[in-house]
């Protein structure tokens, strides 16, 4: 239980931050509008979108090992182990990842779609998933985010 402590505490930080902004959530998931209030930061010194993703990431490695279930949407499991056996994914990491959530949150139309969504697209594109097919999870996203 004390491990989870740092990670609340996190949590509640970017919330207070991301209160300002319109919609911050779909769901109870942060979406794009939380995503686009980190590049705001408070302190300099500190990466927040960095930080950020790697606890929503962690989030879902923890509820992944405890059995709970996230919609089958956020599941790109498939993509993430066809990257790992890719001998040039190794240069792949989170930077690059915030550049592509940076670049699919431009688009005003993504904002609603929760970031472990949009974070599934990315690894889908950086997986050469089909033009169609990453079109249309897109939509289903846009989707699912409007229910």
């Amino acid at each position: 239980m004390k491990s989870f402590l740092p990670i609340f505490i996190l949590l509640l930080l970017f919330h207070s931050i991301i209160l300002a902004q319109n919609n911050p959530l779909t769901k109870g998931a942060d979406n794009g509008y939380a995503w686009i209030s980190l590049s705001q930061p408070i302190n300099k010194l500190i990466d927040y979108k960095r930080n950020y993703l790697s606890l929503i990431l962690d989030n879902q490695k923890l509820q992944k090992l405890s059995g709970a279930q996230l919609p089958a949407l956020f599941n790109c499991d498939k993509e993430i182990l066809a990257l790992q056996k890719d001998t040039e994914s190794n240069s792949i990491d989170l930077d690059i990842i915030i550049g592509l959530l940076d670049e699919f949150y431009s688009d005003k139309n993504n904002l609603i779609i929760p970031v472990l969504g949009a974070y599934c697209y990315c690894i889908k594109n950086l997986a050469g998933t089909d033009k169609t097919e990453l079109k249309n999870y897109r939509q289903e996203l846009i989707n699912y985010s409007k229910e």
